[in-house]
């Protein structure tokens, strides 16, 4: 009796992450296309004032803006596109 609770609990444990997951939309990832322009433009104003810190700050912020938009363009293509 106890083997099988302990059994359903653990597979309850394992499946809740990827149920709890939402589904990425279509404005999440205009959202994110925005969020990497708005970045590009910033990297771009701080290459054309010559600030090396602001440079390396935008860059940075850049590259994770692009991260979250590959990974929301996976799920949103692994999600809707089956």
């Amino acid at each position: 009796m106890n083997r099988t609770i302990l059994a359903a609990v653990a597979v309850a444990a394992l499946a809740l992450p990827g149920l709890a997951q939402a589904h990425t939309t279509r404005a999440e990832l205009r959202h994110d296309v925005r969020a990497v322009h708005q970045e590009h433009r910033e990297l771009v104003r701080a290459q054309a004032h010559h600030n090396p810190r602001a440079i390396h700050e935008e860059r940075r912020e850049l590259k994770s803006a692009k991260r979250e938009l590959r990974e929301d363009a996976r799920d949103f293509r692994r999600t809707h596109h089956r």
